[in-house]
């Protein structure tokens, strides 16, 4: 007499008790994955969109001081508002300003920068900026807890085998 399960192939591949098995245990993956995905969409989003940093934003004149093609493609530039200077490092340069190919240190470009904390500034329209992001958004959100959840889920699989494999050396 054997010890196997008993598999009722009438009801396939499917239902058998093996599959049915493993089915709730990647229920509760996805709901960290979808956990994950709201907290990282939020944060994204609190810091991008809802801060009203494209509503808000004044523009001024600014030179550019440094181009860093090797580091992010970074264009560095210095502006004053009420009489302090202050920095941006940015490496998405758009319109009104000439893309990155054709900037050069000294040349004229124009700063975005919030009012309320004039060292936060870009070098692009904020709401053109903005619309752009939500692509950045959605794929961040999406993949970062993907990564995570998919780590933990392959770490619980080998920790399972090595507990399996000790229980197996000990009754050996």
């Amino acid at each position: 007499m054997s010890l196997a399960p008993q598999h009722d192939f009438r009801m396939g591949i499917a239902f058998s008790p093996d599959r049915t098995r493993r089915l709730p245990g990647s229920f509760p993956w996805v709901l960290l994955w979808l956990a994950l995905v709201a907290i990282v969409a939020g944060l994204i989003a609190s810091t991008n969109i809802a801060g009203g940093f494209a509503d808000r934003a004044r523009s001024t004149s600014a030179t550019v001081s440094a181009k860093e093609p090797t580091n992010h493609a970074i264009v560095r530039a210095t502006y004053e508002v009420d009489g302090r200077t202050y920095e941006v490092a940015d490496s998405f340069i758009g319109p009104p300003n000439p893309p990155f190919d054709d900037v050069r240190v000294g040349t004229a470009v124009t700063v975005y920068y919030d009012p309320n904390a004039p060292d936060r500034a870009v070098l692009s329209e904020p709401q053109k900026r903005s619309s752009q992001e939500i692509g950045f958004l959605v794929l961040a959100a999406a993949v970062l807890p993907a990564f995570f959840v998919g780590g933990l889920w392959l770490s619980f699989g080998i920790w399972r085998a090595f507990v399996r494999a000790v229980r197996t050396a000990r009754l050996a």
